[in-house]
């Protein structure tokens, strides 16, 4: 789901759904429309002209969307986190040298004006941060009151900065 602030770009990226690119794939799928939902637009045109690949590749999809969707969204996710954030006025690159020079917990601060809800995973792949920095930093963070932690219905800790 994407949240819109004013002066941002946008928070968070759509995840691409499972169930859709199944659904796609089943009854649009020769013709490509679950590699367009994907953002493949090559493979779908070449699924468009080749029925799916002659079926063949069509068949295959059967056995590898699910990962053809995590590798997606995953794409999606780090071209969202290597976009500018804007901080009063000023343009922050994630994953660039100048976030080295900030303490931790100011980059993962950083990385939430872009994302209001960030997990262990957003916050290293953000950052310049390894697991266990991360980790301690977003512990200390919600010790400070600065965010909540929130544990979902599949047990995954989330980090609240909103």
């Amino acid at each position: 789901m994407c949240v819109d602030r004013p002066g941002m770009f946008h928070y968070c990226y759509p995840m691409k759904s499972k169930g859709v690119a199944y659904l796609l794939w089943l009854f649009c799928g020769l013709i490509g429309a679950h590699k367009f939902y994907l953002g493949r637009p090559f493979m779908g045109i070449l699924y468009l002209c080749t029925g799916g690949l002659f079926t063949v590749g069509w068949f295959f999809d059967l056995f590898t969307l699910g990962r053809q969707v995590d590798l997606a969204n995953a794409r999606d996710y780090l071209d969202d986190v290597r976009r500018p954030i804007i901080i009063n006025n000023t343009q922050h690159n994630p994953r660039t040298t100048d976030m080295a020079g900030y303490s931790a917990e100011k980059q993962i601060l950083m990385l939430s004006d872009q994302c209001p809800i960030l997990d262990v995973r957003q916050v290293v792949a953000g950052t310049h941060l390894d697991i266990e920095e991360a980790e301690t930093a977003l512990t200390r963070l919600v010790d400070r009151g600065l965010a909540r932690l929130r544990v979902d219905a599949d047990g995954k800790a989330n980090y609240d900065f909103s």
